[in-house]
């Protein structure tokens, strides 16, 4: 990790609000379309329709409440530190504002320290339009999130790609110079014109 002096972009003083709330939208929906899925399902092939339409919403339903569950009931969040691949926005569900989303390749961090050894993992962060506008592909960061549904707790810049291009020597600077071949010496008593006369004879 590096020394250089770390720039805070977004922190939640309360962050297990999100998660709180998150589940409690979640679990009762995930209840409720599972239930009527599996009445749809007993019930085929004259609720082929609804079958299908309830397939299509009671499975993402299921999988965020598990993801909530599991942080609620887990052990906290987490440290990942990492460069930004992508950073996007697009519409949330129903034209009701915008959603802005960070993938970043990131390694866990233990006990303050980057884990070298493990192999990085592309993590989707949703983050706030500051952040979204601060950061850019290539820069690097820490953040501290929920392991399971990846919301952000605090977000911390460590390096911009311009500084760390800037920080990396030139090839110039680094390729070593060049040194001028040694002229031959000439052995002892020898003269100009003994050289010519051994040259030409």
């Amino acid at each position: 990790m590096t020394s250089q002096p770390q720039r805070i972009l977004e922190q939640r003083d309360r962050p297990r609000i999100p998660i709180i709330v998150r589940t409690a939208i979640y679990v009762p929906a995930a209840v409720v379309l599972i239930g009527l899925w599996s009445i749809a399902l007993l019930s085929l092939p004259g609720s082929w329709f609804a079958f299908v339409v309830l397939s299509l919403g009671a499975f993402p339903f299921a999988i965020e409440a598990y993801q909530g569950a599991a942080d609620l009931l887990g052990s906290g969040p987490v440290t990942s530190h990492g460069m930004v691949e992508r950073n996007w926005n697009k519409s949330r569900l129903m034209l009701l504002g915008r959603v802005h989303y960070l993938l970043v390749s990131a390694r866990p961090v233990i006990e303050g320290e980057v884990d070298e050894s493990a192999n990085p993992t592309r993590l989707l962060f949703e983050i706030q339009p500051l952040t979204a506008e601060a950061l850019e592909p290539g820069d690097e960061i820490e953040v501290l999130h929920w392991p399971h549904t990846n919301t952000v707790v605090s977000m911390t810049l460590v390096e911009r790609v311009v500084e760390r291009s800037l920080r990396r020597p030139s090839q110039s600077e680094s390729r070593p110079e060049s040194k001028p071949a040694a002229e031959p010496t000439p052995e002892p008593g020898a003269t100009p014109e003994s050289e010519r006369d051994a040259e030409t004879g």
